[in-house]
Formats: C-alpha cells, structure tokens, sequence
C-alpha cells in the first residue's frame, strides 16, 4: 500500500471511528463494582462486508477467585471492510455486586462497536448483558489487531461457560 494512501486511510479510519463513538456512551451503573478482566484471542473469523461473525477463546480474571473460561462469538452487522490477522479484545467487567457464581457471565451482550486498522491497530466495544443483562463490558483499552480496514456497527457476543477446560 502506498505510503501516501496509507496516511490518508488511517486518519479518515481515526476521524470516522471517533465520530462514530461519540454518540455511543455506555457505562456501568454508578453502584457497579469492578469485579474482573475479561480478555478474548479471536480463532476463527468470517466477513461479508455488511455482517461479520468472530469467535474468541475468552478467560475471564476475577479480582478473586479462579481464572474462567469462556467461548465467544460476536455477530456484527454493519459496514465491515477489514482483513485482521489477529485481534484480541480486553474488558474491564463490572457488575451490581462483587458475588457471582462460576459461569456468571455467560449469556448475550450488545452494543456499538469501530474499528480501524493500517498494519497495528485497535477498535473500542462496549457491552451489556449476561444474567439479567446485569454485566457490563468496558474496554480496558482499545482493542488490538494487526491488518487493515475500518469496521463500524452493532455487535452482538455470546458468551459461553466453558468450565472443564
């Protein structure tokens, strides 16, 4: 890729992803407490420009108790003109209490999501949902991958409990 469209490309995919977000705001209710980290390292991967489907292997990092794991799997319908390599996504997960069973947070979430990406770059997903639509998913930092495009829409994940492995 010329150096020249290069640039171009990632300030118009900057410009547009903070556009984009702007309007998005989603956070965790003002009593929510902080009560792990969820990360995600995607495995598989299949876009059609307009719907996108992704799946992770997740482990969810309580701030105590044992490590948990998790399939994911999001469904994006939107604009989708990307060709990751590999993308990891990292959450702050926040809840009403800092209780939770093993397998908590498994259920659907939604939400916005942007992308962009020239060589290393990042996006930014917030989520809601699990139990009783009780968790939220903020990112911990924007989302990493390495490949090119730009990727704006509405995102479904579904998170599955995963606990013999």
């Amino acid at each position: 890729m010329p150096m020249k469209f290069a640039s171009a490309f990632a300030i118009s995919a900057a410009a547009l992803a903070g556009a984009a977000l702007a309007p998005v705001v989603v956070s965790a209710e003002e009593n929510d407490v902080e009560i792990g980290t969820l990360t995600c390292r995607q495995i598989d991967r299949t876009n059609l420009v307009v719907f996108s489907e992704a799946t992770f292997d997740c482990t969810f990092d309580p701030t105590s108790g044992e490590n948990e794991k998790y399939k994911g799997k999001t469904t994006k319908v939107g604009v989708d003109l990307t060709a990751y390599k590999v993308e990891t996504l990292l959450w702050y997960v926040f809840a009403p209490s800092a209780d939770h069973a093993p397998g908590a947070l498994q259920g659907d979430y939604g939400g916005a999501s942007v992308d962009a990406t020239v060589g290393v770059g990042g996006g930014v997903r917030v989520l809601v949902g699990g139990f009783e639509r009780s968790f939220t998913l903020q990112p911990a930092s924007v989302s990493g991958q390495t490949g090119v495009g730009i990727a704006a829409g509405i995102e479904a994940f579904e998170l599955t409990y995963m606990p013999d492995q």
